[in-house]
């Protein structure tokens, strides 16, 4: 497996201690003149963003499966590029190699394990079904771009049943104190999140006393967090104090069970 260096400039994971679930990061994980064409040319879907923010919407997650995404990926050559490759064999590959071992230890119980150490599929939405799909797991990947306002919150959850693991990769706009709290909050957490239940700001004291925060990387341009999915991995965004017109931006990359 040969990366390509035009857009991969760091593959090595850094593992972050964690009893629970795994949690890594990778610094300068784009090339840097990839990452900086990306950055500089950042969507900003003014009159879509105009329309939620003038709804009270502080979130703003577009998906690559909504027109909006479809219309600018064909408008825009190093974003197409970026989608592409993160779609490809190759980038699936990368993760698969890295991350394999981890999937199939963070699960906790049998039958989870036995799913999580089938061997990995790379699909897309033209697959058609096989007989022998049941001795594959079938993973799609997904990309979406998520925009978050000052006083935005995402309380603490533990994601789909059907992920498998996400990439989050930060693009902050000043890249200065005012960023650095504004990274993904993971928690060490007594309680088991089987249902993806959100954690409200209503119910955060509840919460708080069966959990701890453990690890929040800082909000820093062209580093890549990521987390692999179990039942413990509790993580949020806390409410951010941010500059007027700023937006917290990121592009997250799913890894979906389609099985």
């Amino acid at each position: 497996m040969i990366l390509d260096k035009s857009i991969i400039n760091n593959s090595e994971f850094k593992f972050i201690l964690n009893d629970k679930y795994c949690v890594f990061t990778i610094k300068d994980f784009l090339n840097e003149k990839f990452y900086n064409d990306i950055e500089k040319s950042f969507p900003k879907f003014e009159e879509y963003m105009n329309e939620k923010i003038h709804l009270g919407e502080k979130l703003v997650s577009i998906p690559e499966d909504d027109y909006i995404f479809k219309n600018f990926l064909a408008s825009s050559e190093i974003h197409k590029k970026l989608y592409d490759y993160f779609h490809s064999k190759n980038f699936f590959n990368f993760i698969k190699k890295k991350l394999y071992t981890k999937f199939f230890l963070s699960q906790s119980s049998l039958l989870k394990k036995i799913k999580y150490i089938r061997p990995y599929k790379l699909i897309d939405e033209n697959y058609t079904k096989k007989f022998y799909d049941i001795f594959f797991s079938k993973i799609k990947i997904t990309i979406k771009y998520l925009y978050m306002l000052s006083d935005a919150y995402v309380g603490p959850h533990s994601d789909s049943l059907r992920k498998l693991c996400s990439l989050i990769i930060y693009f902050p706009e000043k890249n200065n104190s005012e960023d650095k709290d504004a990274g993904t909050q993971f928690w060490d957490s007594k309680l088991r999140n089987s249902s993806n239940t959100r954690i409200g700001e209503k119910d955060l004291n509840i919460f708080l006393e069966k959990s701890k925060k453990v690890i929040k990387e800082p909000f820093e341009k062209n580093r890549l967090v990521g987390f692999i999915r179990n039942d413990y991995s509790w993580h949020s965004v806390e409410k951010l104090n941010l500059p007027k017109d700023y937006f917290r931006k990121v592009i997250i990359i799913n890894f979906i069970y389609a099985n």
